[in-house]
Protein backbone atom coordinates (compact mmCIF):
# COMPACT_ATOMS: atom_id res chain seq x y z
CA UNK A 1 0.00 0.00 0.00
CA UNK A 2 1.42 3.74 -1.15
CA UNK A 3 1.96 5.52 2.15
CA UNK A 4 0.83 8.81 0.60
CA UNK A 5 -2.86 6.93 0.37
CA UNK A 6 -2.47 4.61 3.60
CA UNK A 7 -1.46 7.66 6.04
CA UNK A 8 -4.71 9.91 5.07
CA UNK A 9 -6.81 7.06 5.66
CA UNK A 10 -5.49 6.14 8.61
CA UNK A 11 -7.12 8.50 11.03
CA UNK A 12 -10.23 7.53 9.78
CA UNK A 13 -9.76 3.77 10.03
CA UNK A 14 -9.12 1.56 13.03
CA UNK A 15 -6.26 0.38 13.52
CA UNK A 16 -4.50 -2.72 12.70
CA UNK A 17 -2.63 -5.10 15.29
CA UNK A 18 0.47 -5.28 13.03
CA UNK A 19 1.69 -2.88 9.97
CA UNK A 20 4.68 -3.72 8.09
CA UNK A 21 6.85 -0.78 7.00
CA UNK A 22 9.15 -1.42 3.87
CA UNK A 23 11.82 0.77 3.06
CA UNK A 24 14.40 3.10 4.82
CA UNK A 25 12.62 6.50 4.25
CA UNK A 26 13.02 7.40 7.55
CA UNK A 27 11.11 10.49 7.78
CA UNK A 28 8.08 8.15 5.99
CA UNK A 29 8.67 5.64 9.16
CA UNK A 30 8.85 8.04 11.52
CA UNK A 31 6.27 9.63 10.53
CA UNK A 32 3.69 6.75 10.21
CA UNK A 33 4.67 5.60 13.87
CA UNK A 34 3.71 8.67 15.29
CA UNK A 35 0.75 8.92 13.51
CA UNK A 36 -0.25 5.42 15.37
CA UNK A 37 0.89 6.94 18.51
CA UNK A 38 -0.76 9.83 18.24
CA UNK A 39 -4.39 7.99 17.69
CA UNK A 40 -3.69 5.39 19.95
CA UNK A 41 -3.56 8.63 22.91
CA UNK A 42 -6.64 10.23 21.98
CA UNK A 43 -8.82 7.65 23.75
CA UNK A 44 -6.03 5.65 25.92
CA UNK A 45 -3.05 5.37 27.82
CA UNK A 46 -0.44 3.74 26.15
CA UNK A 47 2.95 1.98 26.68
CA UNK A 48 5.31 2.79 23.88
CA UNK A 49 8.17 0.12 23.32
CA UNK A 50 11.17 1.41 20.53
CA UNK A 51 13.83 -1.53 20.32
CA UNK A 52 16.74 -2.67 17.55
CA UNK A 53 15.90 -5.70 16.27
CA UNK A 54 19.47 -6.34 15.16
CA UNK A 55 20.74 -5.54 18.95
CA UNK A 56 17.61 -6.53 21.03
CA UNK A 57 15.97 -9.22 19.06
CA UNK A 58 12.40 -10.03 19.86
CA UNK A 59 11.95 -11.94 22.80
CA UNK A 60 11.30 -8.77 24.76
CA UNK A 61 8.60 -7.27 22.53
CA UNK A 62 6.60 -10.30 22.36
CA UNK A 63 6.57 -10.70 25.78
CA UNK A 64 5.13 -7.05 26.31
CA UNK A 65 2.63 -7.75 23.08
CA UNK A 66 1.17 -10.78 24.12
CA UNK A 67 0.21 -9.73 28.04
CA UNK A 68 -1.96 -6.63 28.88
CA UNK A 69 0.23 -3.66 30.14
CA UNK A 70 0.42 -2.31 33.94
CA UNK A 71 1.46 0.93 32.53
CA UNK A 72 -1.55 1.67 30.21
CA UNK A 73 -4.53 0.71 28.13
CA UNK A 74 -2.50 -0.27 24.90
CA UNK A 75 0.86 -1.54 24.09
CA UNK A 76 2.67 0.17 20.67
CA UNK A 77 5.62 -1.82 20.16
CA UNK A 78 8.16 -0.81 17.61
CA UNK A 79 10.54 -3.45 16.00
CA UNK A 80 13.45 -1.02 13.65
CA UNK A 81 16.01 -2.75 11.63
CA UNK A 82 13.60 -6.09 11.07
CA UNK A 83 16.60 -8.12 9.15
CA UNK A 84 16.14 -11.35 8.27
CA UNK A 85 13.49 -10.78 6.41
CA UNK A 86 14.81 -8.91 2.69
CA UNK A 87 14.25 -11.05 -0.15
CA UNK A 88 17.34 -13.01 -0.99
CA UNK A 89 18.47 -12.88 2.79
CA UNK A 90 19.81 -15.34 5.27
CA UNK A 91 18.24 -14.92 8.50
CA UNK A 92 19.95 -17.08 11.45
CA UNK A 93 16.87 -16.21 13.84
CA UNK A 94 14.05 -18.17 14.68
CA UNK A 95 10.66 -16.49 14.41
CA UNK A 96 8.21 -19.35 14.93
CA UNK A 97 6.97 -17.27 18.28
CA UNK A 98 6.31 -14.44 16.11
CA UNK A 99 4.59 -16.37 13.67
CA UNK A 100 2.39 -18.01 16.61
CA UNK A 101 1.55 -14.30 17.82
CA UNK A 102 0.72 -13.37 14.13
CA UNK A 103 -1.81 -16.27 13.49
CA UNK A 104 -3.52 -14.38 16.54
CA UNK A 105 -2.64 -11.08 17.38
CA UNK A 106 -3.35 -9.41 21.31
CA UNK A 107 -5.94 -7.02 20.99
CA UNK A 108 -4.41 -4.52 23.30
CA UNK A 109 -1.46 -4.52 21.71
CA UNK A 110 -0.55 -2.58 18.63
CA UNK A 111 2.89 -4.28 15.99
CA UNK A 112 4.86 -2.10 13.87
CA UNK A 113 7.86 -4.09 11.45
CA UNK A 114 10.29 -1.78 10.22
CA UNK A 115 11.68 -3.62 7.34
CA UNK A 116 14.60 -2.40 5.51
CA UNK A 117 14.31 -3.28 1.98
CA UNK A 118 11.61 -2.49 -0.61
CA UNK A 119 9.59 -6.06 -0.07
CA UNK A 120 10.14 -9.37 1.72
CA UNK A 121 11.07 -12.78 0.68
CA UNK A 122 8.20 -14.67 -0.43
CA UNK A 123 9.50 -18.15 0.52
CA UNK A 124 8.82 -17.55 3.94
CA UNK A 125 5.92 -18.53 6.03
CA UNK A 126 6.68 -15.08 8.14
CA UNK A 127 6.39 -12.92 4.99
CA UNK A 128 2.51 -14.81 3.97
CA UNK A 129 1.09 -14.00 7.78
CA UNK A 130 2.52 -10.43 7.23
CA UNK A 131 0.73 -10.33 4.08
CA UNK A 132 -2.41 -10.88 6.58
CA UNK A 133 -2.24 -7.07 7.84
CA UNK A 134 -0.99 -3.75 5.94
CA UNK A 135 2.21 -3.20 4.64
CA UNK A 136 3.23 0.53 4.36
CA UNK A 137 5.76 1.34 1.28
CA UNK A 138 8.31 3.88 3.09
CA UNK A 139 10.01 4.66 0.07
CA UNK A 140 9.74 6.86 -2.98
CA UNK A 141 10.65 5.96 -6.42
CA UNK A 142 10.09 9.28 -8.38
CA UNK A 143 10.42 12.88 -7.69
CA UNK A 144 6.09 13.63 -8.20
CA UNK A 145 5.85 10.83 -4.96
CA UNK A 146 8.69 12.68 -3.12
CA UNK A 147 6.82 16.21 -3.74
CA UNK A 148 3.24 14.79 -2.63
CA UNK A 149 4.54 13.08 0.55
CA UNK A 150 6.26 16.02 1.67
CA UNK A 151 3.39 18.16 1.33
CA UNK A 152 1.50 15.74 3.55
CA UNK A 153 3.87 15.61 6.08
CA UNK A 154 5.34 19.35 6.10
CA UNK A 155 3.64 22.79 5.81
CA UNK A 156 6.49 24.28 4.00
CA UNK A 157 6.61 22.01 1.65
CA UNK A 158 3.33 23.27 0.81
CA UNK A 159 4.61 26.98 0.68
CA UNK A 160 7.18 26.24 -2.42
CA UNK A 161 5.62 26.54 -6.40
CA UNK A 162 5.88 23.55 -8.54
CA UNK A 163 8.97 24.46 -10.06
CA UNK A 164 11.16 24.54 -7.36
CA UNK A 165 9.50 21.69 -5.70
CA UNK A 166 10.33 19.94 -8.94
CA UNK A 167 13.93 20.96 -9.02
CA UNK A 168 14.30 19.93 -5.44
CA UNK A 169 12.56 16.46 -5.54
CA UNK A 170 15.44 15.90 -8.25
CA UNK A 171 18.42 16.50 -6.17
CA UNK A 172 17.39 14.23 -3.31
CA UNK A 173 16.68 10.41 -3.00
CA UNK A 174 14.00 10.82 -0.24
CA UNK A 175 11.34 12.17 1.93
CA UNK A 176 13.62 12.63 4.39
CA UNK A 177 16.49 14.22 2.39
CA UNK A 178 13.71 16.81 1.15
CA UNK A 179 12.70 17.64 4.37
CA UNK A 180 15.94 18.45 5.89
CA UNK A 181 17.27 20.03 2.92
CA UNK A 182 13.83 22.42 3.69
CA UNK A 183 15.06 22.90 7.16
CA UNK A 184 18.75 24.15 5.75
CA UNK A 185 17.44 26.48 3.08
CA UNK A 186 14.49 27.92 5.26
CA UNK A 187 17.09 28.81 7.85
CA UNK A 188 19.54 30.20 5.68
CA UNK A 189 16.91 32.07 3.28
CA UNK A 190 16.10 33.91 6.51
CA UNK A 191 12.03 32.88 6.09
CA UNK A 192 12.09 34.56 2.69
CA UNK A 193 10.32 32.83 -1.04
CA UNK A 194 12.16 30.32 -1.90
CA UNK A 195 13.21 30.71 -5.47
CA UNK A 196 14.98 29.18 -8.24
CA UNK A 197 17.73 30.78 -7.52
CA UNK A 198 17.87 30.31 -4.08
CA UNK A 199 17.94 26.28 -4.48
CA UNK A 200 20.74 26.86 -6.81
CA UNK A 201 23.04 27.92 -4.03
CA UNK A 202 21.83 26.14 -1.25
CA UNK A 203 20.22 22.78 -1.87
CA UNK A 204 22.18 20.08 -2.23
CA UNK A 205 23.54 19.31 -5.85
CA UNK A 206 22.03 17.32 -8.17
CA UNK A 207 23.52 13.55 -8.07
CA UNK A 208 24.37 13.65 -11.21
CA UNK A 209 26.03 16.75 -11.23
CA UNK A 210 28.22 15.07 -8.07
CA UNK A 211 28.65 12.38 -10.23
CA UNK A 212 30.21 14.36 -13.28
CA UNK A 213 32.03 16.58 -10.61
CA UNK A 214 33.51 13.41 -9.35
CA UNK A 215 34.70 12.31 -12.94
CA UNK A 216 36.15 15.59 -13.62
CA UNK A 217 37.91 16.29 -10.69
CA UNK A 218 39.80 12.74 -11.44
CA UNK A 219 40.50 13.63 -14.96
CA UNK A 220 41.44 17.43 -13.95
CA UNK A 221 44.15 15.56 -11.46
CA UNK A 222 42.49 17.05 -8.53
CA UNK A 223 43.04 13.70 -5.93
CA UNK A 224 41.67 15.60 -2.68
CA UNK A 225 38.62 17.53 -4.62
CA UNK A 226 37.63 14.11 -5.85
CA UNK A 227 37.43 12.25 -2.93
CA UNK A 228 35.78 15.67 -1.15
CA UNK A 229 32.88 14.53 -3.58
CA UNK A 230 33.28 10.73 -3.20
CA UNK A 231 32.67 11.30 0.54
CA UNK A 232 29.43 13.49 -0.05
CA UNK A 233 28.21 10.31 -2.57
CA UNK A 234 28.89 8.22 -0.30
CA UNK A 235 26.42 10.18 2.03
CA UNK A 236 23.83 9.39 -0.66
CA UNK A 237 24.18 5.71 -1.09
CA UNK A 238 26.49 5.69 -3.87
CA UNK A 239 29.38 2.74 -3.34
CA UNK A 240 32.92 2.33 -4.77
CA UNK A 241 31.85 -0.04 -7.56
CA UNK A 242 29.51 2.33 -8.79
CA UNK A 243 32.55 5.14 -9.14
CA UNK A 244 34.65 2.75 -10.62
CA UNK A 245 31.99 1.56 -12.60
CA UNK A 246 31.92 5.36 -13.83
CA UNK A 247 35.59 5.76 -14.03
CA UNK A 248 36.02 2.64 -16.36
CA UNK A 249 32.92 4.08 -18.50
CA UNK A 250 34.69 6.95 -19.13
CA UNK A 251 38.08 6.12 -20.25
CA UNK A 252 36.10 3.27 -22.26
CA UNK A 253 34.82 6.20 -24.40
CA UNK A 254 38.18 8.08 -24.65
CA UNK A 255 39.37 5.01 -25.65
CA UNK A 256 36.26 4.91 -28.41
CA UNK A 257 36.79 8.68 -29.27
CA UNK A 258 40.86 7.97 -29.84
CA UNK A 259 40.00 4.68 -32.29
CA UNK A 260 36.97 5.53 -33.85
CA UNK A 261 36.80 9.55 -33.74
CA UNK A 262 33.65 11.55 -31.94
CA UNK A 263 31.19 12.12 -35.03
CA UNK A 264 27.45 11.45 -34.06
CA UNK A 265 27.78 8.00 -36.16
CA UNK A 266 30.24 6.85 -33.83
CA UNK A 267 28.13 8.06 -31.04
CA UNK A 268 25.50 6.10 -32.18
CA UNK A 269 26.64 3.36 -33.11
CA UNK A 270 27.93 2.89 -29.11
CA UNK A 271 24.60 4.21 -27.53
CA UNK A 272 26.02 7.45 -25.75
CA UNK A 273 24.95 11.03 -26.33
CA UNK A 274 26.93 12.67 -28.93
CA UNK A 275 28.22 15.36 -26.27
CA UNK A 276 29.74 12.49 -24.14
CA UNK A 277 31.78 11.37 -26.32
CA UNK A 278 32.70 14.93 -28.16
CA UNK A 279 33.86 15.44 -24.30
CA UNK A 280 35.53 11.96 -24.09
CA UNK A 281 37.47 13.08 -27.24
CA UNK A 282 38.66 16.13 -25.87
CA UNK A 283 40.06 14.30 -23.05
CA UNK A 284 42.08 11.50 -25.08
CA UNK A 285 44.10 13.91 -26.99
CA UNK A 286 46.43 13.65 -23.72
CA UNK A 287 46.40 10.19 -23.77
CA UNK A 288 47.84 7.60 -26.41
CA UNK A 289 45.85 4.18 -26.36
CA UNK A 290 48.08 1.84 -24.59
CA UNK A 291 47.85 4.32 -21.02
CA UNK A 292 43.89 3.86 -21.40
CA UNK A 293 44.32 0.26 -22.01
CA UNK A 294 46.36 0.21 -18.76
CA UNK A 295 44.07 1.97 -16.84
CA UNK A 296 41.57 0.15 -17.65
CA UNK A 297 42.89 -3.01 -16.65
CA UNK A 298 44.03 -1.24 -13.13
CA UNK A 299 40.75 -0.78 -12.89
CA UNK A 300 39.56 -4.38 -13.64
CA UNK A 301 42.18 -5.14 -10.79
CA UNK A 302 41.00 -3.73 -8.23
CA UNK A 303 37.81 -5.05 -8.91
CA UNK A 304 38.92 -8.30 -8.77
CA UNK A 305 40.89 -7.46 -5.52
CA UNK A 306 38.26 -6.41 -3.79
CA UNK A 307 35.39 -9.36 -4.79
CA UNK A 308 38.72 -11.61 -3.86
CA UNK A 309 38.70 -10.31 -0.50
CA UNK A 310 42.15 -8.87 -0.98
CA UNK A 311 41.18 -4.98 -0.43
CA UNK A 312 38.61 -2.93 0.62
CA UNK A 313 36.39 -1.28 -1.52
CA UNK A 314 37.23 1.90 -0.27
CA UNK A 315 40.99 1.63 -0.38
CA UNK A 316 40.55 -0.04 -4.03
CA UNK A 317 38.68 3.15 -5.48
CA UNK A 318 41.68 5.18 -3.48
CA UNK A 319 44.12 3.59 -5.09
CA UNK A 320 42.18 3.95 -8.57
CA UNK A 321 41.64 7.45 -8.19
CA UNK A 322 45.25 8.24 -6.94
CA UNK A 323 46.79 6.25 -9.83
CA UNK A 324 45.17 8.19 -12.33
CA UNK A 325 45.40 11.66 -10.63
CA UNK A 326 49.23 11.12 -10.69
CA UNK A 327 49.34 9.90 -14.09
CA UNK A 328 46.75 12.89 -15.58
CA UNK A 329 49.87 15.25 -13.35
CA UNK A 330 52.36 13.92 -15.88
CA UNK A 331 50.75 13.29 -19.00
CA UNK A 332 49.16 17.11 -18.94
CA UNK A 333 52.42 18.59 -17.54
CA UNK A 334 54.45 18.83 -21.06
CA UNK A 335 50.68 20.54 -22.16
CA UNK A 336 50.38 22.92 -19.96
CA UNK A 337 54.08 24.08 -20.00
CA UNK A 338 53.86 24.33 -24.02
CA UNK A 339 51.15 26.53 -23.11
Amino acid sequence: MRFGQAYLALEKGELSPVYTLLGQDGALVDAWIERVYQKLTKKDQVMRLDIQFDEQGIDEILMAVDSPSLFGDRTLAVIRHFTGMQSGGKSKWDFTELETYLESPSHHAHLILCVDADKLDERRKLSKLLKRYPMIQCYTEKSSERIELARILDERARQLDHQVAQDLAERVESVGQFIRELDKIFTFSHHHPITMEILAELAVPRLEDNLFAFVSAVWSGHLSKAWAIRQELAQRGIDEFSLLGMLARQIRLMWYAKVVGTSKKAATELGVHPFALSKAGEEAVYWDRKKLESCLVSIADAEYFVKSGRWEAEGALLWVVSSLTVSVGQIKQPYNRAQ
